[in-house]
């Protein structure tokens, strides 16, 4: 089973780049993946953030098998970011949060996001969030303090901190003091920055060190496809956990976390 946890869907292009249904359902077919966490990006008027995931939401329920649905707000729309999550939950039945702290221009620590983490594990739904920004070199901690203060959310740390990639030891650390066992991390974009470099064998070290159960494939398509992503997780040659990161994990956690209501 393979799983590709991040995957840009959106009625729009992203980036320049074709992020329909039925371009997300073409990259996967490329690719033999079996199934995608697919999300759109608020960073609009609050009109605009339901539409979009109004749109992922009715692809998904066209395509159970093969799209998981999360949905975007932007917690700078405060109590109207809550209503938006709380309407995904229980009438669209998305399964995650994904929020972008850099592209978005949000805080972590901020009152409002700490609330709107909250308010997602209360509804047992996941949060994914962004954990690099080349202009932030606080943002690791931030993140890490945030998932602290809200232990009953599961957050996906998206980009296992990029570049910053040896923050990962972190996890480790925290897990020793019977910590922040409710993080993981996917590995889009890490993945295929790093393909083919010496520090490729180091991130495999990372991940092992850290534990093959937090981490998860991602693409971030359309940026990267998933077949790019699946070439450099086998690149890695973490051998038997290759099949834990690719899609075990992910199914994991998604079972561990049903839509509101089942």
């Amino acid at each position: 089973m393979i799983v590709d946890f991040h995957v840009h869907m959106e009625p729009w292009p992203f980036n320049g780049k074709d992020a329909s249904v039925k371009a997300v359902l073409a990259n996967l077919d490329e690719a033999g993946a079996d199934m995608a966490v697919v999300f759109p990006l608020a960073r609009w008027d609050t009109e605009r953030t339901r539409q979009a995931n109004d749109y992922v939401a009715e692809q998904c329920s066209k395509w159970s098998k093969k799209l998981v649905p999360f949905c975007s707000v932007n917690p700078a729309d405060g109590e109207a970011a809550v209503e938006e999550l709380e309407r995904c939950a229980l009438e669209l039945k998305v399964r995650g949060l994904k929020l972008h702290p850099s592209a978005q221009g949000f805080d972590p620590l901020d009152d409002t996001v700490l609330q709107l983490v909250q308010r997602v594990g209360e509804l047992g739904l996941i949060v994914l969030i962004d954990s690099y920004n080349p202009f932030d070199g606080s943002i690791v901690g931030r993140l890490l303090r945030l998932a602290l203060a809200c232990p009953e959310t599961i957050i996906v740390l998206a980009h296992a901190f990029g570049t910053q990639m040896d923050e990962l030891l972190a996890l480790h650390l925290l897990e020793r003091h019977g910590v922040g066992s409710n993080v993981y991390c996917d590995l889009s974009a890490t993945l295929n920055l790093y393909e083919g470099s010496p520090r490729a064998a180091h991130l495999a070290w990372l991940v092992n060190k850290v534990g093959p159960h937090r981490f998860l494939l991602g693409s971030d398509y359309p940026e990267w496809r998933s077949r790019e992503a699946l070439r450099a997780l086998s690149a890695l040659g973490l051998g038997p956990s290759e099949t834990a990161v690719a899609g075990t994990n992910a199914l994991g956690l998604l079972k561990d976390s049903p839509p509101p209501g089942q």
